[in-house]
């Protein structure tokens, strides 16, 4: 697709989501379940994996006649997409050159393929778009936004720079880059809205109080694919005047949920996906009681995700009520997990954990990993090896020293360990795939 076309489905999906944002709670629902009936009916024509799983269950697709009439189909986890992705979860008729390949980022210490069609990309760009960020967040923002992301081709944040190739240049910049960079680049363009991790940003955050450097004040700080504690949140309201808000999302299903501005929780988006939490036995958790996320992709027919479970976040529904912009949107309570730690080297210099996630991604026989900085220059890579031939045989520790050593610096120590399983982090229910013992 062309950029003029491209920018025309994209503008195309903002009127959608406007619409949206000012719908009631029951056209939202009868969109919900139109888009979910196409959805599954698309899958099980398409889909080898959903047919065979949703016949093993004795699922028919005339049982699905009401949103509650989901909970009926089984729910697919992140080990069905290693075991069976692509070729029984994607589409058969799916063409590589009309959307995009994704992985996702292992910060829960493993990593996915996704496969995204050409409109979901697009809608995807538009549900992010300042218009729309600005209809989420009730602000009125006039100018794009800034992203600071990961950039490597197959990252969903990358997706502008497929679409929109000149303009992502001029508002993306890699979180790897100096975050003197960073600034710098926030200071020339003074975009209304910053979107980031939360470890980049507070990065970014130290070096001003440090610097005592001046930087552009966005209307808008947005975090995104770490959870934001209060710390971090504390340290960049210190830095940013702007409103600090949490945007949910994951490369397997897209943006999710928006924080509310009266910061009671977040607010699914409902015209985009559905979100369901559910306890230990797969029924609905009654709101206020904390349970799986699980999470049905309304747009992506390229390789659709129902009832996806593999996100491995824990939250609950609010019992609060709000009154802001999302109001007619469900209210999630913040969202567990995905904590990841930043790394701090003998020259001061700070390593995003993502170069060493990414450095990992194609390691396939690789079922989970773990790396640890136990000391200023010291390391230790723990990893988990499927159950294949290949993986027991393989020996991956030259490469991945070497991939270390390049990210780290050749005086880097670091241990490789084999082993059967890595524990959640204390506290938590997710294994975090980077963590630090050195303080900042």
């Amino acid at each position: 697709m062309g950029y003029f076309l491209n920018a025309l489905t994209v503008v195309k999906h903002l009127i959608s989501v406007r619409r949206f944002c000012r719908a009631s709670p029951e056209q939202i629902k009868s969109h919900q379940l139109k888009k979910l009936k196409e959805l599954a009916r698309y899958a099980y024509a398409r889909v080898p994996f959903y047919r065979e799983k949703w016949d093993r269950a004795g699922v028919g697709l005339d049982d699905i006649e009401t949103l509650e009439d989901l909970k009926k189909l089984p729910v697919i986890t992140k080990e069905d997409l290693r075991l069976f992705c692509p070729d029984s979860l994607k589409t058969n008729k799916y063409s590589e050159d009309k959307g995009r390949v994704l992985r996702t980022t292992g910060s829960t210490g493993n990593s996915a393929c996704i496969r995204w069609d050409a409109q979901k990309c697009l809608a995807e760009l538009a549900a992010m778009s300042y218009s729309a960020v600005g209809l989420y967040a009730g602000l009125p923002l006039k100018k794009h936004g800034m992203a600071v992301f990961v950039t490597v081709d197959d990252a969903v944040e990358s997706l502008a720079f497929w679409a929109f190739p000149r303009q992502a240049k001029e508002r993306v910049i890699s979180v790897f880059e100096p975050v003197d960079k960073q600034i710098a680049m926030l200071n020339r363009i003074k975009p209304s809205y910053l979107i980031s991790y939360p470890s980049a940003l507070r990065n970014m955050a130290a070096v001003v109080q440090n610097t005592g450097q001046s930087i552009h004040q966005p209307k808008l700080i947005l975090t995104t694919g770490e959870c934001v504690d209060s710390l971090t949140r504390k340290a960049l309201q210190s830095v940013f005047h702007g409103e600090v808000r949490d945007v949910y999302g994951a490369t397997e299903a897209g943006v999710a949920a928006f924080e509310c501005s009266q910061g009671k929780g977040l607010h699914v988006l409902s015209f985009k996906a559905v979100v369901e939490v559910i306890d230990d036995n797969g029924r609905a958790a009654p709101p206020g009681e904390t349970g799986h996320v699980v999470v049905t992709d309304l747009l992506n027919k390229a390789m659709p995700m129902i009832r996806y479970k593999g996100l491995g976040d824990l939250c609950s529904f609010s019992v609060e009520r709000c009154s802001c912009q999302l109001s007619h949107f469900p209210l999630l309570n913040q969202v567990e997990g995905r904590t990841i730690d930043a790394l701090v080297m003998p020259d001061k210099r700070i390593v995003h954990p993502y170069q060493l996630t990414l450095a990992m991604q194609d390691l396939f026989v690789v079922k989970k990993f773990q790396i640890q900085q136990k000391a200023i220059n010291d390391f230790r890579v723990l990893i988990v090896k499927d159950n294949s031939p290949e993986a027991q045989t393989l020996t991956m520790c030259d490469a991945i020293q070497e991939r270390f050593k390049n990210i780290l610096g050749p005086e880097a120590q670091i241990e490789i360990q084999t082993v059967s399983d890595i524990p959640p982090r204390k506290g938590s229910h997710k294994h975090a795939a980077v963590m630090s013992w050195v303080q900042a």
